[in-house]
């Protein structure tokens, strides 16, 4: 049996995890749910809090967990993009800056007891050419990720990590990911699946 559950539906979460040699279960825990936070820790951290908790609501009794990732660029949240304008509008924000990337990590241990906490790291993007950036939005590489970028695709060649972990850019800070998991009573070495 699994050792614990994902709550979502990201194909870049999974492959994370996978890739650490976790053994788990998915389920899809629908929306964000809502924030009140005015910082992006406290955004992330309540978006992973109600993903996990939608999650144990599928299954009781198990040991859950989830992640929500956002940017954070000149005082403004980039969440996932509405449209291929909020897409183009983010990223012509995030050019020629730097920005922070905020994921915030929960994990319910079996008796439905939270474990949570957030990573963060700097990423720095570059001048983006403008027939590059319209060959972008048109391949719509671009939604599903807070934004509009995933550093490990296409738009990775205009970026740069400053500070921080790769992966917590990604979507799902393995490290932490492991102490959560570890503090919740699950198993934390993935080799012990």
């Amino acid at each position: 049996m699994a050792s614990f559950v994902l709550a979502s539906t990201s194909p870049r979460r999974h492959a994370l995890l996978r890739q650490a040699g976790y053994a788990f279960e998915a389920v899809d825990p629908g929306e964000d749910g809502p924030s009140s936070a005015a910082t992006p820790e406290g955004r992330v951290l309540d978006h992973a809090r109600h993903k996990a908790r939608a999650g144990q609501a599928q299954r009781p009794g198990r040991v859950l967990l989830a992640s929500d990732t956002l940017v954070w660029c000149a005082g403004q949240v980039l969440p996932k993009p509405s449209d291929r304008a909020d897409a183009e509008r983010m990223l012509r924000l995030l050019a020629d800056r730097a920005h922070e990337v905020w994921t915030g990590v929960c994990v319910l241990d079996a008796q439905g007891e939270e474990h949570a906490q957030a990573a963060v790291a700097e990423v720095r993007f570059g001048s983006i050419p403008e027939d590059g950036l319209q060959e972008y939005l048109a391949g719509e590489e671009w939604t599903d990720k807070a934004g509009s970028y995933a550093i490990q695709g296409t738009a990775g060649a205009w970026c740069e990590l400053v500070r921080g972990d790769y992966d917590t850019v990604v979507g799902l800070p393995l490290g932490l990911v492991g102490e959560l998991l570890a503090a919740a009573g699950a198993c934390s070495d993935p080799s012990n699946g």
